[in-house]
């Protein structure tokens, strides 16, 4: 740029001296730029403004501009009234698009609808064609009905009732007249002759020949029944089904079959046995007396009726089998077998004298035999019990226990194995569950180790694996504390495969603890203490590699100038004269890594005017000379307003943005004011950068872009 005149007119040209813009001072504090070719740009912003501007004479061109009414562009000229320019003049009415989708729904193709715009109201009416060839109840019942009309009936009568559906049927009446033969009649006429001869035996049937003799009526006898042996054989009486119900031998009767109960009355029924061939399942004898019975004796008690049975002596037996369905009154009794509570008195023992063993019940081991050689019993049981109960009809049950110790300790001399890997406490929940191959798992609750002294040993070998099921962790497993509040908080835990060691409390701090030559709590010292916002360590720190975190770097910055609106650069190093070109190497550095500007604090010595200033930072990507500030990104602004009463007050700049430069990028700081508030005057000046060394570039190489 070249400018004779310092805060006047200047030019804008190339190395070559081609010129490309003038600068010309319109009114204070405002600037006109006038370019001498084309200006071609990404974006073009105009501001919106609420009075459009006056229209320019003729010869100054046309002006764009954006009303804050509506916010649109608009043009205007000498010789061109104002036009929209936002307007493309193609905006459809609501009638315009109804009529487009309208027409839309005519002459296109239907099926089972009828789709038809309506323009009046601006809506389409779709009707659907019902398909559905399905009968209804009404249509079945007609032509079931119509079957029964004009049909061919003989002796009934079928009539369909539309009303309700149904068809009634009347059978007709069979006429008794006894005075008309004919077809349907009961009449003399229509009954066969029976060929019976009424004479001699026919009419008492005193005496019946041999064979077998079917009487269809009642059979009356005056006198005694006599069964003459002709044949050799006994003789017997038969039912309809032919079957012998009574069988007489010489000696007497030897077969009486009866198809129900045989009421003998109060007679006695005697006989030297009684033999049953029911089947099993079916009581052969039942007596209804609970009268006892003297001198009955069985060889085998195979089936008690019901009722109490009272046994005074030891019953022996080899196997006891409880079997049968009853219904009970509920309660702490033992349904099927009970042993009620007895006073047992040991009456051997000597005085003062130790019993060695009570047992109240004993189930004795077995030995277990085999017949045939080299036989294998996969389980065997002292005692079984298949399982615990289970509701059926109109039963709930809410705990249902195979065996349930009410109270007392339980000792187990042998192993305790549980088939259903789980041991659970008394709400039912498992605490403890295996998985069959001596892993133990804990699936909830809490373990309490009581004690002043109690420790968990783990023997060589044994680990403490946190979150075994979750790959990587994410703290929902974690060895925990009771904070001062009573809460528990998390001390140590996984999270991500990142190993976590936290303090969860209120302004919860985290120690690591060291031990002098003094070994317990006297010759403990606290080496670091980590906070929510630093990290204090109280000993040397002794680093043997490389520290590649963030780190502070100071730079002086001191100048001499009289800022006021025009921009300049702060000398970062080597002169103490600011600069006006952002590009000069005396304001402008090379970034080696990622970092930012932390912060710039001045000290004027003479400050005679008030404003507000304006310290910025910019930065710019390789592979661009950046001699032009336009190129230029600007990262950040800071302002502070400063007063005529400032001399040698400390003015400071803090930036807040994370990062405002990469590696491989330049940056540099401008400061300007809004208005000219000193002469030339000595400003001290220190500028605070923050480097990322974790960025920092590696291996010999060109870059032409950031990496």
């Amino acid at each position: 740029m070249k400018s004779p005149l310092k805060k006047s007119i200047g030019e804008v040209v190339t190395d070559y001296g081609t010129k490309v813009m003038r600068i010309l001072k319109k009114r204070l504090q405002r600037s006109l730029f006038d370019f001498y070719g084309d200006v071609k740009a990404d974006n073009l912003r105009t501001r919106e403004t609420i009075n459009p501007p006056t229209t320019p004479v003729d010869g100054d061109g046309g002006v764009i501009y954006t009303k804050s009414a509506d916010g649109k562009l608009y043009y205007k000229s000498n010789e061109v009234s104002e036009v929209e320019l936002s307007s493309s003049g193609s905006t459809l009415t609501t009638e315009q698009v109804q009529d487009i989708v309208g027409a839309m729904f005519s002459s296109n193709t239907e099926t089972n609808i009828t789709a038809t715009y309506e323009d009046s109201d601006g809506t389409i009416d779709l009707v659907a064609t019902d398909t559905n060839t399905q009968l209804s109840t009404e249509q079945v019942q007609d032509i079931v009905g119509a079957m029964f009309t004009g049909n061919t009936e003989t002796r009934i009568s079928a009539t369909y009732e539309d009303s309700d559906g149904t068809i009634d049927l009347v059978v007709n009446d069979i006429p008794v007249d006894l005075t008309v033969s004919g077809d349907g009649t009961i009449h003399a006429d229509n009954v066969p002759t029976l060929n019976q001869n009424t004479t001699g035996n026919a009419a008492t049937a005193t005496a019946l020949t041999s064979g077998n003799k079917i009487i269809q009526g009642d059979l009356e006898l005056q006198g005694n029944l006599l069964f003459s042996q002709t044949d050799g054989g006994p003789q017997s009486i038969h039912d309809a089904q032919d079957n012998a119900v009574i069988t007489i031998a010489d000696d007497g009767l030897t077969t009486l079959l009866a198809a129900g109960d045989l009421d003998i009355g109060n007679h006695d029924f005697r006989a030297k046995s009684f033999t049953s061939d029911v089947a099993t399942g079916t009581a052969p004898f039942t007596v209804s007396s609970t009268t006892e019975v003297a001198n009955l004796n069985a060889a085998t008690a195979t089936n008690l009726t019901s009722g109490d049975k009272t046994l005074n002596g030891i019953i022996t037996s080899k196997g006891l089998v409880v079997d049968d369905n009853r219904s009970v009154t509920p309660s702490v009794d033992g349904v099927a077998i009970h042993v009620d509570a007895m006073d047992v008195t040991d009456s051997s023992t000597s005085a003062s004298g130790t019993a060695s063993t009570y047992n109240h019940i004993t189930f004795e081991n077995p030995r277990l035999f085999a017949t045939n050689a080299s036989v294998t019993t996969t389980d065997a049981a002292t005692v079984f019990i298949k399982g615990a109960p289970f509701p059926s009809t109109n039963q709930t049950i809410t705990n249902n226990y195979a065996l349930k110790i009410n109270s007392g300790d339980s000792y187990f001399a042998g192993d305790i194995i549980v088939a259903g890997n789980d041991i659970k406490d008394s709400g039912g929940n498992t605490i403890l569950s295996s998985d069959g191959s001596g892993v133990v798992t804990m699936a909830g609750g809490n373990i309490a180790i009581g004690g002043s002294n109690a420790k968990i040993n783990l023997n060589a070998g044994s680990d403490v694996v946190l979150e075994a099921d979750n790959a990587g962790g994410s703290l929902s497993s974690s060895i925990q504390y009771v904070d001062a509040a009573g809460t528990n908080r998390i001390m140590l835990g996984a999270d991500s495969n990142a190993v976590v060691l936290a303090n969860r409390a209120s302004n919860g701090t985290v120690q690591i603890r060291a031990n002098t030559s003094t070994a317990g709590g006297s010759g403990e010292v606290t080496v670091v203490t980590v906070q929510d916002n630093q990290v204090d360590i109280s000993q040397n720190l002794n680093v043997t590699g490389t520290i590649t975190g963030k780190q502070y770097q100071v730079f002086p910055t001191n100048f001499i100038d009289d800022i006021g609106t025009s921009e300049v650069f702060l000398p970062i190093h080597g002169t103490t004269f600011e600069q006006s070109l952002v590009y000069q190497d005396d304001v402008a550095l090379v970034a080696p890594c990622d970092g930012r500007v932390v912060s710039v604090t001045l000290s004027i010595m003479s400050v005679t005017g008030t404003s507000d200033v304006n310290v910025r930072v910019y930065s710019r990507a390789p592979d661009n000379s950046g001699t032009s500030l336009a190129n230029w990104t600007l990262e950040e602004t800071e302002e502070v307003n400063i007063t005529s009463s400032d001399d040698s007050h400390v003015v400071h700049f803090g930036f807040s943005n994370a990062k405002h430069f990469e590696s491989t990028e330049k940056f540099a700081i401008s400061i300007q004011a809004d208005s000219d508030i000193m002469s030339n005057t000595f400003i001290y000046a220190t500028t605070v950068i923050e480097w990322d060394y974790s960025t920092l570039l590696g291996a010999s190489a060109k870059y032409d872009s950031v990496p």
